[in-house]
C-alpha cells in the first residue's frame, strides 16, 4: 500500500509504503518498507501522520507490529521512538530479517552503518 502526502499545490512532499508480506518469528508484524518527506516540510507533522497511517493500515490487517528498519541516526530514531516505536528484541525478529544486512558487502555496510530494527505495538 503506498500513501502520499500533498501540499496546497498538489506536490507530493511525502510518500509511505506498507509491505503486505507478514514478517517476524511469530508472522505478526507488518513492514513499513518506506516512509520519506521533502525536507521542506519536516517537522511539520507530514512524516508523523504518515507514519500513523502505516499503523492504521497494519492494524486493519491484523498486524500486532509495525516493524520499522530504519537507519541507525539519532533525528531517525527519535522520530519513531516520539511516535511509539521500540527497538525490536531478536527474539521478535526472524533470522532472514538480521541476515537481509549482510548481503551488503561489509566495507559498504561500515559505510552506511548498521540499520535499527524497531517495531511498534499495535
Amino acid at each position: 500500500v503506498i500513501v502520499g502526502a500533498f501540499d496546497n499545490h498538489g506536490r507530493l512532499v511525502g510518500a509511505a509504503v506498507l509491505d503486505g508480506v507478514w514478517m517476524g518469528r511469530q508472522h505478526d508484524m507488518l513492514d513499513m518498507y518506506f516512509l520519506f518527506t521533502s525536507r521542506d516540510v519536516r517537522s511539520s507533522g507530514v512524516g508523523g501522520e504518515l507514519f500513523k497511517r502505516m499503523a492504521e493500515l497494519a492494524s486493519e490487517r491484523h498486524a500486532r507490529y509495525l516493524y520499522i528498519c530504519a537507519a541507525n541516526s539519532k533525528n531517525t530514531v527519535e522520530f519513531y521512538m516520539r511516535h511509539g516505536a521500540r527497538v525490536a528484541t531478536e527474539a521478535q525478529l526472524a533470522d532472514e530479517m538480521l541476515a537481509a544486512e549482510k548481503e551488503f558487502p561489509e566495507d559498504l555496510r561500515a559505510s552506511l552503518g548498521a540499520d535499527i530494527h524497531m517495531v511498534k505495538l499495535l
